[in-house]
């Protein structure tokens, strides 16, 4: 016997208003995952995925694209329980090869698509995540020819024929180029799914209004976010990514770095734009650029690591709220209301030493507020652990951030001491890493330098019952401590 979830919902594509869910339009705000969990590899324990999948919550994401390939069952099952809505991808090449990936599955497509198409589907179709198939990202092959059509057409009848209740999209590549705007390519298709240039894409609809859109890969700007917001008839969109992800970078970064957070988790410039874009609840947040007079990139903290040649500070506060108004030691620099584009708000502050605050305000009355301090020297180092308690099995574990903070318990974002994880008891760490794309450290240590302030060691069980105990240690620094349960 076997045992399948399975849930009950009513959705569907339409060409005018775009996604519908048991009765209720909105939007898909979606991101692409790739298959590794960062410091642990492709081998991804669950308690990684969820722990992902709640911080992509934060951000208001509720939709993942498997990119670009069939994912473990289990991760569906946690977008099942979670609530994520799902774009099943099977295919990163068809025939035709990609640069650097000469010997991937176009070796293979034509003798193993139906087979490798069939399984994902049998396999898929129970979870009510998934609302939508996609059957290739950036297709090489020619789609303005009998052949291209045929590929595609045989796959979609197939995924008709197996699971006649899902609609059938790929990622189109540079349509403009490839012509299956005008040569009928694109009437084939249940849903057109284009990554990127999303001009194209709403131009193709105002000439086809009868087609049904979505972007299948879109970058984290503001005027693609606005092709979304400003579109009825635009189903959705799915960021390129969700979650920095290992190669496809330039050395000596060894991590693709254009996820809204790093392989650590940490929150960064894009997510915490995006979470006052998509977030239901107030949102503020405060970035300014790293370097004098607007150089650099824009960064969350109010700390220069040069005190003596920082002091044109460029501000930017992300924020959904009617109003904001922007404190620096308790002085008042003025309020902006919120421009109709949802554009950050700016400002041009003198540095000083202290405390930026931003205060959001709807309908006159604070809803939220965000403070950044600037540290002192380092002093300390804190623990925190994201449970308290863990099983001692595979797809278990826990995050043991290390962070530094100065004698007053603000946080050094400029630290990069070198913290040294302890672990007794009941447990072993399995990796650890700070997120900085360009670091060769190791991920199997018990070491990590801390990248602007943090570092995170992940903890696994080896005993069904007993204590974990972490120390972080780092040298002229107050060390921290913190225990976990295995039961």
């Amino acid at each position: 016997d076997q045992l399948n979830s399975f849930g009950i919902r009513a959705f569907k594509f339409d060409a005018a208003t775009g996604f519908w869910l048991n009765g209720k339009n909105f939007k898909l705000k979606g991101v692409c995952l790739h298959h590794d969990g960062g410091a642990v590899g492709a081998a991804v324990p669950l308690a990684i995925w969820e722990s992902r999948l709640k911080q992509l919550k934060e951000v208001g994401v509720n939709a993942i694209r498997t990119a670009h390939n069939p994912v473990a069952p289990e991760f569906l099952d946690l977008c099942d329980q979670m609530g994520f809505i799902v774009m099943d991808e099977t295919f990163d090449t068809w025939n035709s090869a990609k640069n650097n990936g000469e010997k991937g599955y176009n070796r293979f497509f034509t003798e193993w698509w139906e087979r490798d198409t069939r399984d994902m589907v049998m396999r898929d179709r129970n979870h009510p995540s998934i609302v939508i198939y996609s059957v290739g990202n950036e297709i090489h092959d020619d789609l303005n020819s009998p052949a291209g059509f045929k590929k595609y057409t045989d796959q979609q009848d197939l995924i008709h024929q197996l699971d006649p209740s899902r609609p059938v999209t790929m990622a189109l590549f540079r349509p403009a180029n490839s012509k299956v705007y005008t040569n009928g390519f694109a009437e084939l298709m249940d849903v057109v799914g284009q990554n990127y240039r999303e001009n194209e894409l709403v131009a193709l609809h105002n000439q086809k209004p009868n087609l049904k859109v979505i972007g299948t890969e879109n970058t984290h700007v503001l005027i693609q976010y606005l092709a979304l917001r400003d579109n009825p008839f635009m189903a959705g969109q799915f960021l390129w990514t969700g979650y920095d992800y290992l190669g496809e970078a330039d050395w000596p970064e060894v991590t693709n770095n254009q996820g809204l957070f790093d392989r650590a988790g940490n929150w960064k410039n894009q997510s915490l734009q995006r979470q006052s874009w998509w977030a239901d609840q107030p949102i503020v947040h405060l970035v300014r650029k790293e370097d004098n007079a607007g150089a650099g990139a824009w960064i969350n903290n109010w700390t220069p690591t040069d005190f003596d040649t920082y002091d044109d500070a460029k501000v930017a506060v992300y924020s959904n709220c009617d109003e904001v108004e922007l404190f620096l030691n308790d002085k008042s620099l003025g309020s902006k209301t919120k421009p109709a584009d949802d554009s950050p708000r700016l400002w041009d502050v003198t540095f000083e030493k202290g405390t930026l605050k931003a205060v959001g305000k709807n309908k006159g009355k604070i809803v939220v507020t965000e403070e950044l301090k600037t540290a002192g020297k380092p002093a300390k180092i804190v623990l925190s652990i994201d449970k308290n308690q863990i099983k001692n099995t595979w797809d278990d574990v826990a995050f043991v951030t290390a962070k530094i903070y100065d004698a007053d318990g603000n946080l050094c974002p400029n630290a990069d001491e070198l913290i040294k994880f302890d672990i007794s008891g009941a447990g072993f760490i399995t990796a650890v890493d700070n997120g900085n794309v360009a670091s060769h450290e190791l991920y199997k240590a018990t070491q990590r330098h801390a990248y602007r302030g943090s570092c995170v060691a992940f903890v696994k069980a080896i005993e069904p019952n007993g204590k974990i105990t972490v120390k972080a240690t780092a040298e002229g620094l107050i060390s921290g401590s913190a225990s976990i349960e295995v039961k």
